[in-house]
């Protein structure tokens, strides 16, 4: 498999999933899982590359929108309120 788009794409879905159901854990977990996928991306493409300092300006912009993507999924699993049941 030589792109990320699957697994990016699954955590995110499942994430947002989690916080429309409003599993907080589990959000929180699967955004980190994502946050530190794409950060392992490009990490792996800092050392593919001969010249680290030219990565910022070398990637496109669908990578730092994901990476954009990622935090906000993260900061929106730590403002997901707790699920509470009713009691009557």
């Amino acid at each position: 498999m030589a792109s990320l788009a699957l697994p990016l794409g699954l955590l995110a879905g499942l994430c947002i999933i989690a916080i429309i159901v409003r599993v907080r854990g589990v959000a929180i977990a699967l955004g980190l899982a994502l946050l530190g996928l794409e950060f392992a991306w490009f990490a792996s493409e800092a050392f593919r590359r001969t010249r680290g300092e030219l990565l910022a300006s070398q990637l496109e912009v669908g990578a730092w929108l994901v990476l954009g993507g990622a935090v906000l999924i993260v900061i929106g699993a730590f403002l997901t309120p707790r699920w509470e049941q009713q009691v009557r």
